[in-house]
């Protein structure tokens, strides 16, 4: 009986009627079955050119109602069409209606992500700002800048060269900053007038319409123009870490127009060579705890929308995410994480009670783009530069040290100042030992520190 079930039914190879039916089952299921994937691949492929779209179109307009309708049309176009293709063998006599309702479905729920993820504010309207102190003018310069700036008067008898005090950053602050003012009102007492300003796009100067326009040729116009304006025809410069490069890089330009200069905790002279390597770990002081809070508060969505926008189109991110908006979010990040701390070599050294950030994020993150990348070598120019030049740089300071160590090579008449137990913000934590340094260098006395060699 074996061989007679083996014949019947054992083996399909022999029967010729099972072969043709299986084949033809597997012609029509193969298809059918792509065309069931094709059909759930709609809704993805349509979300993911929705967003292609979106930063592609970036690229040639910067108005966000532009780029949000080419989204919507990419979102409608890619799912529908898939759709319609899908729909072909499951359902051919209702593709049209039913693809119709699958790209409307994905445009759904693109509005719905959009909405809960990309459009909200990314800081409440209850973020503290900064007011304009008593003292405080602002001077409209003819480069289009408008400019908050404190003087300070000279004790007694002024000089007819005044101190120009220039923050770091780029986007930090000094006239807001009571901490910061206070410190540099110092040197009224050696009968010097004091000028604090807030570089464009930062502090509570006016922000600029146009973000691409944050250049170091904007900054050092803006400080000629402020020159004039106070009608020195000599200053004497006194720069705080990105302040040193606005420092190095005007007198490359107006060279007879400062007759000393100060760099604290400098950064760069020409940032372009460093590009590759980087300046510092601007984080290293912190705690594990402190950079993860920094990470984490820069990971939110619409950030990450503005910030790819940025490397696409300035202006694009601009209009999609304000400056009061940005400003504010970069000051309640650094809040948030305590980013003071990368500036002490102490936290305790940090000011206390309601301190108000005054960040200008457009002002930082286009100034550097554009310092990397556009920045006018000085060094050729300073390197037969007499000008007398004091350089400190503290024992905490995050940033590398042959970036300062470059400036006393660099420039024939300088002294460097190696200052312990100071960081980055040398005031904060060796305030006494910073203006002794400084009045001892502006009165041609012997320094307080044996300068490093």
């Amino acid at each position: 009986m074996l061989p007679q079930v083996l014949a019947a039914g054992g083996n399909d190879r022999m029967n010729p009627s099972i072969q043709p039916r299986s084949a033809a089952v597997s012609r029509q299921l193969v298809p059918l079955v792509g065309s069931w994937l094709l059909l759930v691949v709609a809704v993805p492929l349509g979300l993911v050119g929705a967003v292609a779209a979106f930063f592609g179109a970036a690229y040639v307009t910067s108005g966000v109602l532009g780029l949000i309708l080419v989204a919507i049309l990419a979102c409608l176009l890619i799912t529908s069409g898939v759709a319609w293709l899908a729909l072909g063998r499951i359902i051919p006599a209702r593709r049209g209606p039913v693809s119709l309702s699958v790209s409307a479905t994905t445009l759904l729920v693109l509005v719905l992500l959009s909405t809960l993820n990309i459009f909200q504010p990314l800081v409440s309207s209850s973020e503290p700002t900064a007011t304009l102190p008593a003292h405080a003018r602002y001077w409209d310069l003819p480069t289009g800048s408008r400019i908050a700036y404190l003087k300070i008067p000279a004790v007694g008898v002024a000089s007819a060269t005044p101190i120009i005090v220039l923050h770091g950053g780029p986007s930090a602050w000094s006239v807001s900053s009571e901490p910061f003012t206070a410190f540099f009102s110092r040197f009224a007492s050696l009968g010097y007038d004091v000028y604090l300003y807030d570089q464009i796009g930062s502090g509570l100067s006016a922000r600029l319409d146009d973000p691409t326009a944050y250049t170091v040729a904007r900054h050092v116009a803006d400080l000629e123009a402020i020159r004039q304006q106070i009608g020195a025809e000599r200053v004497i410069l006194l720069g705080e870490s990105w302040g040193s490069t606005l420092a190095a890089s005007y007198m490359a330009l107006h060279l007879a127009h400062v007759v000393k200069v100060i760099f604290e905790s400098p950064g760069p002279l020409y940032y372009p060579e460093w590009r590759a390597t980087g300046l510092s770990d601007l984080t290293a002081r912190l705690s594990a705890g402190q950079k993860q809070q920094l990470a984490q508060a820069y990971d939110r969505p619409r950030f990450l929308v503005a910030e790819t926008l940025l490397q696409i189109n300035p202006r694009a991110a601009h209009a999609f995410a304000s400056d009061q908006e940005m400003d504010g979010f970069q000051n309640a990040a650094s809040r948030s994480a305590n980013l003071g701390a990368s500036y002490v070599c102490d936290q305790a050294h940090l000011p206390t009670g309601n301190i108000v950030n005054n960040w200008g994020f457009y002002a930082s993150v286009i100034t550097q783009a554009n310092v990397f990348s556009s920045q006018a070598d000085p060094r050729g120019s300073l390197a037969s530069n007499h000008t007398p030049a004091l350089i400190l740089t503290g024992e905490c300071n995050y940033i590398k040290w042959d970036i300062t160590f470059e400036y006393e090579r660099t420039l024939p008449n300088s002294t460097l100042l190696y200052v312990p137990g100071a960081g980055h913000l040398m005031y904060l934590e060796q305030p006494a030992l910073f203006f002794a340094s400084v009045r001892a260098f502006l009165r041609d006395q012997p320094l307080p520190l044996k300068p490093y060699t």
